[in-house]
Order: structure tokens, then sequence, then C-alpha cells
């Protein structure tokens, strides 16, 4: 809710409409979010869960990728980590890891299902015929003085109406799709995932890179988290991405238990503080009992 609008939020949680946490316990629980290079694993595995049932028909749908501005900004941790730098993972190469983020690369995935364009159907003779049309033209404004469009346009516009065409033909002929409505090949998911993004922090057109991984790793995980008894996701789903990981970290990090008692018999208390409120509650508990009853 507060990622959708920050002001229904704090109306709703001031005048008690619902029991809802404060900025700074919503701040503790952020925290504990990692992110890194890559994809999120447990998004793998919960899509794994999710469409071990669909058949082939329904799993056809189409990527759609663009870059969203990110605004060049450093976070210091207490516990002496810097986040904000470019991070190519694998593909880093001598100097890249000196640059500020200042751009990220957002996927999305548009199912093909529950969508009315049909391959023999007049809308597509009507794109074939424009497309004849659209060539035309294009010949004839060579010779002519009659002007033409951008080279960037035409070949997007191009590239658009082929595709799409090409789409309708393959999901018609190889996967027995008897339809495809064209508002799947759009943009609009991917706008409103910016959106969201943008709007999660308050009126944010660039946000930081750590406000970015964040909220896209919230948005991966809020809506199965915790669904209601009678709801159709199935509980397979909801184990599968509870719990968050980063895709950057080693399998074999060390555990954060160990690492303290380092610090401890090395007498870095100061440090073994600013560690402690970055652990997980579960870990945390266990430390503070663990020093009461030594």
């Amino acid at each position: 809710m507060r990622m959708r609008s920050p002001k229904l939020y704090e109306h709703t949680r001031k005048r008690g409409i619902l029991a809802l946490p404060g900025r700074i316990c919503l701040k503790r629980a952020i925290q504990h979010f990692q992110s890194g290079f890559g994809f999120n694993p447990r998004v793998f595995k919960g899509l794994q869960e999710k469409t071990k049932d669909m058949d082939e028909h329904s799993r056809h749908g189409i990527i759609v990728f663009d870059e969203m501005k990110l605004f060049k900004h450093i976070d210091v941790k207490p516990s002496g980590s810097i986040e904000g730098f470019a991070d190519l993972g694998q593909f880093e190469t001598e100097g890249s890891g000196k640059e500020l983020a200042d751009r990220r690369l957002v996927v999305v995935f548009q199912p093909f299902t529950a969508t009315a364009f049909r391959p023999e159907s007049p809308e597509a003779d009507f794109l074939r015929e424009f497309l004849v049309f659209f060539n035309e033209w294009e010949s004839l404004s060579h010779s002519s003085k009659y002007g033409f469009l951008s080279n960037i346009t035409a070949e997007g516009l191009r590239v658009t109406i082929g595709s799409t065409l090409d789409i309708a033909e393959y999901l018609s002929s190889q996967c027995s799709c008897r339809y495809l409505l064209t508002c799947r090949l759009s943009r609009d998911k991917l706008e409103n995932l910016f959106g969201i993004v943008q709007q999660c922090n308050g009126c944010n057109d660039h946000p930081t890179p750590t406000k970015l991984l964040v909220t896209v790793n919230a948005l991966a995980f809020y809506g199965v988290a915790q669904p209601p008894k009678t709801g159709d996701c199935s509980p397979e789903v909801v184990i599968s991405l509870v719990g968050h990981c980063n895709a950057s970290l080693s399998q074999d990090k060390q555990n954060p238990i160990n690492a303290l008692d380092c610090l401890v018999d090395d007498g870095k208390l100061d440090d073994v503080e600013a560690v402690s409120d970055f652990l997980p509650p579960k870990d945390h508990s266990r430390c503070v009992t663990t020093a009461q009853a030594a």
C-alpha cells in the first residue's frame, strides 16, 4: 500500500483504519532484503511451481525489456560495505566496477493467454496491406519531393507490425492458438512497473540503485507471500517464494553467528553491535540470549 500511495498509507495508519507498521518498522524490515547482480533464484523456483500444472499453450508469452534511469547515489552501510556502483557480475571488465550505476535493465514476461487477433482476420489482412503500402511509400519518397518517416521510426514500425504477424502465425500453426490480443505485445506492464518503483518512495522519477533493488524484491514477493485461505495460490508457490536471498552471494557464505564470535574474540565490540542490527530477528534473538547467558 505504501508503494502505491505513501499518503494513503499514512492516512490509514494514523486514523486507525488498519493496524499498519510505522515508517521505522518498515525501514527495518526492508533492510533485510538482500539484492545483487542477476536474477533472484527463488523467483524462478516460484515460477516453476506456478507453471508445473499449466499446459504448453498457456506457457507461451513475450519478453518485454527496457532500461530505467537511476539516480547516481552511494549508500554506506554500518557494516562498512558500499552500495551504488555498477555490478556486471561475471561480465565485469577492468575499471567498470568504479562507475556509479545510473541505469537498470528491467525484464517482464507477459503471457499470450486470455488474449483476439487471428491470422485470418480482417485486422491481419489490413496489417499486411499496410506493410505493402508502407514499402511503396518509402520507395517513392527517395525519388520524389514527398517526405517520409525517420529511419528509426520507420524501422520500429516495420518491426512491430511484422513481428505481430509472425507471432500470430507461429501461435496459430505450431501451438494451436485460435487468437492473440495485441495488447499483450505492448509495454504497458513494463511502464506500470516503472511507475510503481518511482512512486514507492514518494515522487521520485529516478530512484537510487538500492531503492530500486529493494522495491523490485518486495514486488516479487508481496503478492503471494501470505495468500488468504480461500485464495487460488497453492502452498507450494508460497513456500518457494517465502524468504529472500542475494543472487550474487555464494552458497557457502559464512554463518553470521560465527562471524560475530570472531569479532568478539578480537575485541571489536562496536562492529558486533553494528552487524547485529542487520541480522534477521531469529539470529538477533539468539545472539542476545547467548550474550546474557555468558
